[in-house]
């Protein structure tokens, strides 16, 4: 499995099974970024919001992954989606190995998300404490997991 992190939320993931681009930005969205050309099988979008749902910067392989994909709708803040609406979180099962992509999750995970998520190897997890959780939260999350 190779990851290539494109800056913010921004993730290319190649496996032997299928690639997915997760959480793609738009042009002047993510302030000194640019996101290059890319192309996967999949594009994956935590939210609609122009800095992750910008469907349009992936070429799309036209092949049908062999990737498993699960997901998980939670919330972009602590309000059940008041102030910033729905989330969702992807979990990418290839090569023997789980990884889940948060997106900007906005609060810790209730008993009944956490065994959902079930068993990760990789956490690809939003720390900021505004438009995400804080590190208090992020560090209780990962110790949870």
């Amino acid at each position: 499995m190779k990851i290539t992190w494109y800056g913010h939320s921004c993730f290319l993931v190649e496996t032997a099974e299928g690639s997915a681009v997760l959480d793609p930005y738009s042009p002047g969205s993510v302030p000194g970024l640019t996101l290059p050309p890319l192309r996967a099988d999949l594009v994956l979008c935590s939210h609609e919001h122009r800095d992750h749902g910008y469907r349009q910067g992936v070429t799309l392989t036209g092949a049908a992954p062999a990737l498993r994909l699960e997901t998980l709708d939670v919330w972009h803040d602590d309000r059940q989606g008041a102030l910033r609406g729905p989330n969702r979180i992807h979990v990418l099962e290839a090569e023997g190995l789980r990884l889940a992509h948060l997106g900007d999750l906005g609060h810790m995970l209730s008993p009944e998300q956490l065994h959902a998520l079930g068993r990760i190897d990789l956490l690809l997890i939003p720390v900021g404490g505004h438009y995400t959780i804080g590190p208090e939260t992020a560090s209780a999350l990962v110790r949870a997991l």
